[in-house]
């Protein structure tokens, strides 16, 4: 159990931060009104669908071992990085399902449109850290591109 927790470090301590994030921009910016989410709800299934792409590239070249030996840590068990991963898909398309904007929901879309923007820029960081392929890789610029547009949409849905 400890290996565990141990091996989520990063992930919870990064992800952390950027979910605080997300929330603090559905706190502090006006609400996304009811008319812009099926905007919101069709760009948010498009990085569902990238991200499934993306984790599914971290799966088969195993990610979750070498992430955590980027700081010195235990491997992720697999089964643990893939109901993570699992739970937040689940998470996504079930909040594309409101008809009606939910502050919760909203963060989670945040999240989602970050932590995409995020992965586009870490993972060939950690391809020069490491001199190589990094889990990842390939389709991480997809999800920054998907993450910037979604940052967008929601940028500009909670402006008016």
């Amino acid at each position: 159990m400890t290996s565990l927790i141990t091996s989520f470090v990063p992930s919870i301590t990064i992800l952390g931060v950027i979910f605080i994030v997300a929330l603090v921009l559905t706190q502090t910016r006006p609400a996304v009104s009811s008319s812009e989410l099926p905007a919101i709800n069709r760009t948010v299934l498009i990085a569902v669908a990238v991200h499934l792409l993306h984790f599914s590239e971290e799966t088969m070249f195993d990610f979750h071992i070498l992430f955590p030996q980027l700081f010195g840590l235990p491997a992720m068990p697999l089964w643990a990085f893939i109901a993570f991963n699992c739970a937040w898909i689940v998470i996504w398309l079930l909040g594309t399902q409101l008809k009606q904007t939910q502050t919760l929901v909203i963060a989670t879309f945040w999240f989602l449109a970050i932590a995409s923007a995020m992965n586009g820029l870490a993972h060939p960081l950690f391809a020069l850290l490491t001199a190589g392929y990094f889990p990842g890789l390939v389709t991480s610029p997809l999800a920054g591109v998907v993450g910037f547009i979604l940052l967008s949409r929601l940028r500009q849905a909670s402006s008016k």
